[in-house]
């Protein structure tokens, strides 16, 4: 919108990261050697931290425009996914042929790669950014990953880039191994005040226009609204330079850097008068000492304290008080109260009473009295473990003798009652049925069917004796 008023030929101050736009702290140089040197040393792993807007993002592509053709990289910058839309991603990445419908599948691709990559002396380059947000199953898949080149020097190498909390990630995914692999460190800082001045001029002078559009004060003050974070310094001078073209202004000042500040959401502090970042707008001279309102303090709380101020010889004279005063007591002597007779206790009283004596009528009952065990003559010897058994009290073997004895004697007693008369009871109370039918008890009808009828003929009365007869004696024949 205000290009053509600043006569830029793009916008100096986007959000987004852009390789023309790179301008590079001495904190920021110093992480970039550290990431070369580890692609020189092709140690494997590497780790970028910083603060959300400090650059992580535009120094991994100064790394990358850097190193050239010496790597092929791989950019995922989106890294909560399922394992295999990690993997094709990373495949698209490296221009691998996909996508893979299994791990396996990749892992055989990417195999090829590092061993084409290595005859060709080049570098596999896998970036994550905002790594912070890896699920944990990921970072066991990330170890498992760089398992597969295990020469050295290694050419697969992985830099892992986000925020301080990507620390406790590694440590509660139980990932050792792979953060006793992180030679190669670096926590990138914010600009300090003088970079901050020659990240805006630059910037400037690389959308076309001109470097000197912020004053000295406008400047200050974007560093301390900013506290050197590239992406709020981009942020608020955006803000400052749509203002000036809405009031047609060719030059930034500083009322209207906190003029454009002051409405900012993407700005997290409590807002205040401009002499609270230090600034005053009457003289135009920084006042060094006054800090800026932290969020959710307000300014006043900054404010240097009273100055000291000579008497007054015209003021009047105040009468001095005496040396000593009679002060009075803060509060009446103390006074005993009263003690009051002792009257009736009340129904819950009485009752908490006598639950207390039944307790301890209870407790006389199963615990020994005092009397008894001091009365009682001391263990001859503390058993030696705590597991030793308890020594018997005499004569508790004989009772339990006589105890079973009896026992034996009362079922043996009942058992021959039972046998000798208790079935003769039994039998004539009708509770048993008598084991033998006298004549007189036998039912007339034994059987329910008709009787068969006996088949005539002589009765069986064994073998028959067949008797040798002669002929019969005439009749009236001599006998003698």
């Amino acid at each position: 919108m205000y290009n053509d008023f600043f006569h830029f030929k793009e916008k100096p101050f986007a959000l987004e990261p852009s390789a023309r736009f790179i301008m590079l702290g001495k904190d920021h140089r110093e992480a970039l050697a550290t990431l070369v040197y580890a692609i020189d040393e092709q140690e494997g792993y590497a780790l970028l931290l910083g603060q959300p807007g400090v650059g992580k993002t535009t120094l991994i592509i100064a790394l990358l425009k850097e190193m050239g053709d010496r790597v092929i990289p791989a950019v995922v910058t989106n890294p909560r996914v399922a394992a295999l839309d990690f993997m094709n991603m990373m495949a698209l990445e490296l221009g691998l042929p996909g996508p893979y419908q299994s791990k396996g599948q990749f892992l055989v691709a990417l195999t090829d790669l590092i061993k084409r990559s290595r005859r060709e002396g080049k570098v596999v380059l896998l970036v994550i950014d905002e790594a912070h947000s890896l699920p944990p199953d990921m970072v066991e898949e990330l170890r498992l990953l760089g398992n597969l080149d295990d020469s050295t020097p290694r050419v697969l190498n992985i830099f892992l880039v986000g925020q301080p909390e990507l620390v406790k990630l590694l440590k509660s995914s139980n990932a050792v191994s792979l953060l006793q692999r992180l030679r190669r460190y670096h926590v990138l800082r914010p600009l300090s005040q003088e970079e901050t001045k020659a990240y805006v001029r630059h910037r400037l002078g690389v959308a076309g226009g001109d470097p000197g559009i912020f004053d000295e004060q406008a400047l200050e003050a974007v560093y301390r609204l900013s506290r050197g974070i590239p992406r709020l310094i981009n942020s608020v001078c955006d803000d400052a330079l749509l203002l000036a073209f809405t009031r047609e202004q060719i030059k930034v000042d500083l009322a209207l850097v906190m003029a454009g500040a002051k409405d900012d959401p993407t700005l997290r502090w409590t807002f205040g008068e401009p002499d609270s970042l230090g600034l005053n707008q009457g003289t135009g001279q920084p006042l060094a000492a006054a800090p800026l309102a932290a969020p959710g303090v307000p300014a006043a709380a900054y404010a240097a304290p009273a100055t000291w101020a000579a008497p007054n010889p015209q003021a009047p004279a105040t009468t001095p008080a005496p040396a000593s005063q009679p002060v009075a007591p803060m509060q009446a002597p103390y006074q005993a109260a009263p003690r009051l007779a002792p009257g009736r206790p009340s129904r819950a009283e009485r009752r908490a009473q006598a639950y207390a004596e039944k307790a301890r009528r209870r407790a006389e009952k199963k615990m020994p009295t005092a009397r008894k065990v001091q009365a009682a003559p001391p263990p001859a010897a503390a058993p030696a473990a705590a597991g030793a058994p308890r020594p018997q009290k005499k004569g508790s073997l004989w009772k339990k003798l006589v105890a079973l004895l009896l026992a034996v004697a009362l079922v043996w007693g009942f058992y021959l009652f039972y046998k000798h008369v208790g079935k003769k009871l039994a039998v004539r109370l009708g509770l048993l049925r008598p084991a033998i039918l006298m004549p007189a008890e036998i039912p007339t009808a034994l059987s329910h069917g008709p009787a068969k009828q006996q088949e005539q003929g002589p009765p069986d009365w064994g073998p028959l004796l067949r008797v040798k007869t002669g002929p019969a004696p005439a009749a009236g024949g001599n006998h003698g």
